[in-house]
């Protein structure tokens, strides 16, 4: 089950989670100062994921990435938001865990109104998407090194999210937002 960080221990679990994972991947540590939500993920009381939620507006992602170049996001930028963090620890990576990322992803967009998600993803992360739960995501540009990693700017709609949730509904149920 998902958890809403709203707490200074909930702020100290969800950063040891994303910290741990980005270090062991080589990433450069990133502080977000302004979020929508930060999410952790409970497996039989070990929180094992995160997931953060920024506005676009406040993002430093558009001076990596021009995704206002793109007449929808242009014109609904207010509507969309950054996906970041999404973090999981080695010990609990798996499709089950994405499941419930995926469907964390889906009931936060139902529950604000969101229409799209912008992100700057690892292309083998951006083929799972594409390919194992068939959402339509959109690459944006070509890959590019960004903070310890190559990169895909991403685009994908909420819609995609609920059209092809029959991948991972069995965990719909057990995400609180």
């Amino acid at each position: 089950m998902f958890e809403l960080v709203n707490s200074e221990e909930q702020q100290k679990i969800f950063n040891g989670i994303w910290e741990e994972v980005w270090k062991e991947k080589g990433y450069e540590l990133e502080y977000s100062s302004e979020t929508i939500a930060q999410l952790l993920l409970k497996v039989q009381n070990q929180y094992v994921a995160t997931i953060e939620f920024k506005k676009l507006s406040s993002s430093t992602i558009c001076s990596t990435f021009d995704f206002k170049a793109f007449p929808f996001i242009e014109k609904n930028f207010d509507h969309g938001v950054e996906i970041d963090k999404i973090s999981i620890a080695k010990e609990y990576r798996g499709f089950e865990v994405l499941n419930a990322i995926i469907s964390a992803m889906g009931h936060f967009a139902k529950d604000t109104g969101l229409l799209y998600y912008v992100a700057l993803i690892e292309p083998r992360f951006y083929l799972t998407l594409r390919k194992h739960y068939k959402i339509n995501v959109e690459k944006l540009g070509p890959p590019f090194f960004y903070k310890g990693d190559t990169v895909v700017p991403i685009f994908f709609t909420s819609e995609e999210i609920q059209k092809n949730k029959n991948q991972y509904s069995r965990f719909l149920e057990k995400v609180q937002l």
